[in-house]
């Protein structure tokens, strides 16, 4: 259901399915969401978020509001999502996993804002502290190794048709990080030096919701997965710590993630050895998942010469030693 078909009816009627009769008095699209429709309510009994996953497939959906709900049982500031009066977190709206979650006042936390960016690295490190081993009832199917993969496949029909050399290079040199990392998620299934749990992967200034310098919560778990941790630190500073104007990472703010985030819940030095290669990977899977979802609609060569996420990978990649060794001074 897109979003023009909700209205109040339509609104009023999923409330009551929640258990809540009160007739709609507000309604506005919520923007941001590229996967989702979320749609603000309100009514006498208080303010709400339907959100509607366009994309998203019931399993996964079902492994999102599953984690949020343990998290806020947990004291964790994240709206957990209310059931219906069958039981479910998610039922089925217009044949799409549909749910319904408290709306969380507050303002969205400024990237440039250094104490905002420390509390974001504080929030993560709390997270982690309760993500840390978790595994859910069922496993989530969008990762970044899919995103990965999902990338190869497209592309060998692309390249089938027509030479594509800047996609061929895009390929091979994503698909050597994302080797890297399969081999160090082999090893270390045997050391367990990089500690392991759920991740929000998604920790941009949009998904968090602030009061008086504060954050309230962390929103929007569509993204969540089950992984090394290390991936998260990389998804809070690609996008706390980085010029997007310029395709450059910012090495000091980075550095200050990082060390807010230890003041809470210390790195090993493996971990802090390794981080540079997650920011690769993370920037590798972003960049995927955008040539992929464009490349559908735009000429393949264009998009990766256009991507983003693609030259700050570049850039890393041409840094990483340098920020290798950056990163392994804040363990000494």
């Amino acid at each position: 259901m897109s979003a023009e078909l909700w209205d109040t009816k339509v609104a009023g009627e999923f409330l009551v399915s929640r258990g809540i009769s009160a007739p709609v008095t507000g309604f506005a699209e919520l923007t941001g969401g590229d996967d989702n429709t979320n749609i603000a309510v309100e009514c006498s009994a208080g303010k709400y978020v339907i959100r509607q996953y366009r994309v998203t497939g019931a399993d996964d959906v079902e492994y999102e509001l599953d984690l949020a709900r343990h998290l806020a049982t947990q004291g964790f500031p994240t709206p957990a999502p209310l059931p219906a009066t069958s039981g479910e977190l998610a039922t089925t709206v217009d044949g799409l996993p549909t749910a319904l979650f408290p709306f969380v006042e507050g303002v969205h936390p400024n990237a440039a804002s250094h104490d905002d960016a420390v509390r974001a690295a504080e929030l993560t490190a709390r997270l982690h502290d309760l993500t840390e081993g978790y595994r859910g009832k069922t496993a989530r199917k969008r990762t970044d190794h899919g995103r990965v993969a999902r990338l190869r496949q497209c592309a060998s029909s692309w390249i089938s048709a027509k030479r594509m050399p800047d996609v061929e290079r895009f390929v091979a040199e994503v698909t050597d990080i994302d080797e890297e990392m399969t081999a160090v998620e082999s090893a270390n299934r045997e050391s367990g030096v990089l500690r392991w749990g759920a991740i929000h992967h998604d920790l941009n200034p949009g998904n968090l919701i602030y009061r008086d310098g504060e954050p309230v919560a962390l929103i929007d778990f569509d993204e969540a997965y089950e992984f090394l941790l290390l991936q998260d630190l990389a998804s809070l500073i690609v996008y706390w710590a980085s010029n997007e104007s310029e395709g450059r990472l910012n090495v000091a703010e980075a550095l200050g993630l990082v060390e807010a985030y230890t003041g809470r819940r210390p790195l090993s030095g493996d971990e802090l050895r390794h981080l540079a290669l997650f920011l690769l990977f993370f920037r590798a899977a972003d960049a995927a998942d955008y040539v992929v979802r464009r490349a559908s609609r735009e000429d393949p060569e264009s998009v990766v010469r256009d991507c983003w996420s693609y030259r700050h990978f570049r850039e890393m990649r041409e840094s990483r030693e340098g920020l290798t060794a950056e990163f392994a001074r804040l363990g000494r």
